[in-house]
């Protein structure tokens, strides 16, 4: 391989890497932009270091569920929420623990929400 090939990966794989951060990003300034919330605040309910309690707050998730595609026609896509997660898992045992939370929280009923709900209830559901 030769250098300007090795160059063009070094930088199409930098790219990529800094696509994926932007897209959080985005999904998290549109957010909390159309559910007037403030962008801080926002940060810590999608991480899970403050409690959503209002409609807005609950909304701001499922608004960044459906950009994140992880919310699609009133469903949750626990498989690809999972893989998220699991990639930033090293040990193994955490990450069956991880998956068994998540087959749980597939099991709930999602039936008669909406989407808000839906993303909230998911989220608590996550969290345990």
């Amino acid at each position: 391989m030769n250098m300007l090939t090795i160059l063009a990966t070094f930088c199409f794989l930098i790219a990529a890497v800094n696509c994926r951060v932007l897209k959080q990003e985005d999904a998290l300034e549109k957010c909390s932009k159309e559910n007037s919330i403030d962008r801080e605040l926002a940060q810590k309910i999608i991480s899970h270091q403050a409690h959503a309690t209002t409609p807005n707050e609950k909304c701001l998730i499922a608004c960044y569920l459906k950009v994140k595609r992880y919310l699609l026609n009133h469903q949750i896509d626990w498989v690809a929420i999972y893989k998220s997660h699991a990639a930033r898992i090293t040990d193994e045992t955490e990450k069956e623990k991880v998956k068994a939370i998540f087959e749980e929280c597939e099991a709930n009923s999602y039936e008669n929400k909406d989407d808000c709900q839906i993303a909230y209830d998911a989220y608590e559901c996550k969290k345990l």
